[in-house]
């Protein structure tokens, strides 16, 4: 399950089967990957914010020539790795989208953190 936050109301199945799900504008919510990931990519909800934004900013940034993978939370570096492989969860330049690698994570993730695991990953 990954939490987000809705832009505007959403109904879903979970499954064929199952019960209409409503989730309300604004409201996190916690939903299927999958389900998460499709609607990150459609821009309809955005990442739950699990820890501060300014925490984020903190973090490594790619043009640290101190930077390594062991700076480099494993999650991150994980989820950078398995969806690179993916085309729809990246940007052109071949790097996975932030939004996926949050919904992905459950926790905001900044470009530059993204973008030090991907160069990690590449050297």
């Amino acid at each position: 399950m990954t939490k987000v936050i809705p832009k505007h109301e959403i109904r879903f199945k979970a499954d064929e089967t199952g019960p209409v799900h409503v989730c309300a504008p604004g409201k996190p919510v916690e939903l299927p990957e999958d389900v998460a990931a499709s609607l990150l990519h459609a821009g309809a909800v955005t990442p739950y914010a699990v820890e501060d934004v300014a925490a984020v900013s903190d973090r490594v940034e790619p043009s640290d020539p101190t930077a390594d993978a062991s700076s480099i939370p494993d999650d991150l570096m994980e989820a950078v790795m398995d969806l690179s492989e993916d085309e729809a969860s990246c940007n052109a330049d071949g790097k996975p989208k932030v939004e996926v690698l949050a919904a992905r994570l459950g926790r905001p993730v900044s470009a530059a953190e993204r973008d030090a695991a991907f160069a990690a990953l590449e050297s």
